[in-house]
């Protein structure tokens, strides 16, 4: 039993095993680093980090997304080469404006750090895409070892050294996560080179191994239609899953967007390790072939695996979180347990939104995306209520967001059994045909 299961889900626990031990030196250190900054100097960076968080699925324009579904390697080559030119830009587009804004106002140090942050992002976009669509599990599990552990060492390390005032906390941890992702996507780079490097670029020549501007500008636009729905539908999630520090930040300061940021740290552990290593087999797998079998049984255990861990942080957050942390960090222990029930619906829905995608559905993955979007702004308007307390938010907040996930998976559901339908298949039908 215990062999069929590591057989078929072989990608998931590659993945997910070594995410584990990527997290184990982060895990230890985290509670060194929380006692070295301020909650202040901690929400500083949580606004860093969501900015990051929330451009970063989007700096490829979702072409990285496309270079997974592509057929032939000249198309993929030429999406992943745009993938590295559209990161540069945002680098350099991030500059840009941090340099007019600092003549009209006084920046935080983090905000010069958003470019190169930016750039390396989006490189490690692009270049995970080509990943997963080679199946090379093991580089894209090495990758992020390194990165976690990178991650965790730089900002100890400068946080330490640097960290005194909370503008010095912020900007620590803000060069600690620009590092990370330079250093995280590195070992992603190799297959990135061996799939452009079997054709030759040419200013004259675009046939045969040689390719050109003009051809992945016409690539590009060739997939425009792929990118049309689902750019802004991955922008509107993006938006949806991050506005939330923005409005703690400027309605109830930094030290409360700090005790949540540690919450969501400790709530989506389990989606980084877990979920999302599912997440990203699965998304090449449903590229090519799925049934509503395999989605059953993968849910089945997403939420078999949820239940522990969820019940886990609620009953263990308060009597853990202080003797950590600090005593300063105890308000974050109940916000862990007002969120724990969305993380968990969170962990075991995400991995299915990719569904549309596969089945070349842009259009319905964009309109549900509006309207997860819409449902969550909806949700923040009781900011505005006379002496709003911090937990109305919380609540308001994650029942728009917990409900639009349950609806979202469950239409992916009925969008396979549909195709199943259509198609006659037995055990996993190809999408494209």
């Amino acid at each position: 039993m215990i062999k069929k299961l590591a057989a078929k889900y072989s990608g998931e626990l590659k993945l997910a095993v070594s995410t584990v031990a990527a997290q184990l030196l982060p895990m230890a250190v985290l509670p060194m680093i929380m006692r070295a900054v301020s909650p202040e100097g901690y929400g500083s960076y949580g606004l860093f980090h969501s900015i990051v968080s929330m451009a970063a699925p989007l700096l490829c324009l979702k072409y990285d997304t496309a270079v997974v579904t592509v057929r032939e390697d000249k198309f993929a080559a030429m999406l992943a080469v745009s993938c590295v030119g559209l990161s540069a830009a945002a680098g350099v587009l991030a500059l840009g404006v941090t340099a007019v804004l600092s003549f009209w106002a006084e920046l935080p140090f983090w905000a010069w750090l958003l470019s190169p942050t930016l750039l390396f992002a989006g490189i490690f976009q692009g270049a995970n895409g080509v990943c997963l669509r080679s199946g090379a599990y093991g580089r894209i599990a090495f990758s992020a070892t390194v990165r976690s552990i990178t991650l965790a060492l730089t900002q100890l390390a400068l946080a330490k050294l640097f960290g005194s005032t909370p503008r010095e906390d912020a900007a620590a941890l803000a060069a600690g996560a620009a590092v990370s992702y330079a250093a995280g996507s590195l070992p992603l780079l190799a297959p990135l080179l061996s799939l452009t490097g079997k054709y030759r670029y040419s200013t004259q020549n675009c046939s045969g191994y040689y390719i050109c501007t003009k051809n992945i500008l016409e690539t590009m636009r060739k997939y425009i239609p792929f990118v049309r729905f689902t750019f802004p539908a991955a922008g509107a999630a993006s938006v949806a899953s991050n506005i939330l520090s923005p409005v703690i930040s400027l309605f109830y300061g930094s030290a409360a967007l700090g005790c949540y940021s540690v919450a969501a740290k400790a709530l989506a552990a389990p989606i980084t390790v877990i979920s999302n290593a599912v997440s990203q087999v699965y998304f090449r797998d449903v590229s090519q072939k799925i049934s509503a079998k395999r989605m059953g049984s993968t849910f089945r255990l997403l939420v078999l695996l949820a239940l522990p861990i969820y019940l886990l942080l609620f009953l263990a957050a308060d009597p853990l979180l202080p003797r950590l942390f600090g005593q300063e960090w105890a308000a974050s222990a109940w916000l862990i347990r007002l969120l724990a029930p969305l993380y968990a619906v969170r962990f075991v829905t995400v991995p299915f939104f990719s569904t549309v995608i596969a089945a070349n559905r842009q259009q319905d993955a964009l309109k549900w995306q509006k309207r997860l979007l819409l449902s969550v702004v909806l949700s923040l308007a009781v900011i505005f209520a006379p002496k709003a307390p911090f937990a109305l938010l919380m609540v308001s907040y994650s029942l728009a967001l917990g409900w639009c996930s349950i609806a979202f998976c469950r239409y992916n559901f009925k969008l396979v059994k549909k195709e199943e339908e259509r198609y006659g298949t037995a055990e996993g039908q190809n999408f494209y045909g």
